[in-house]
This record gives C-alpha cells, sequence and structure tokens, in this order.
C-alpha cells in the first residue's frame, strides 16, 4: 500500500490556475495530484537558493513544493 500525502494548493496559485488555458491547467492539475503519490517525482530538483524548497516543470511552468 502506498501512503498518501497532503496537498494544499495557495490561493494565489489558484487564483494563477483559473487564468491559464484549459489544456495548460488540465495538465498542470493532473502533476499536482500526483504529487499526493510521489512527493519528489523524476525530475524533480532542489531550488539551491531556498532550503526546504523542490520544484518539477510542467512545459514553460514549474511548480514549487516544500
Amino acid at each position: 500500500m502506498r501512503l498518501m500525502y497532503e496537498v494544499k494548493i495557495s490561493s494565489r496559485a489558484e487564483r494563477e490556475l483559473r487564468r491559464l488555458d484549459r489544456n495548460v491547467k488540465n495538465r498542470i492539475v493532473k502533476a499536482i495530484l500526483a504529487l499526493a503519490q510521489e512527493p519528489r517525482p523524476g525530475g524533480c530538483l532542489k531550488v539551491r537558493s531556498e532550503g526546504n524548497l523542490w520544484r518539477i516543470r510542467v512545459g514553460d511552468w514549474r511548480i514549487a513544493m516544500r
């Protein structure tokens, strides 16, 4: 059985998502929801200037997580 993680989306990120094209938004939301299963997926990089900040890319967009 795989451990599920909690994914929280900030209000600012929600506003940004609402402004996006439907296809882009769907890709980003799919990637965000997948973080509940695997919080450090392949291609995930640590942000050097931040202590505990990681990011993944979805097209031209970045998803940041702690």
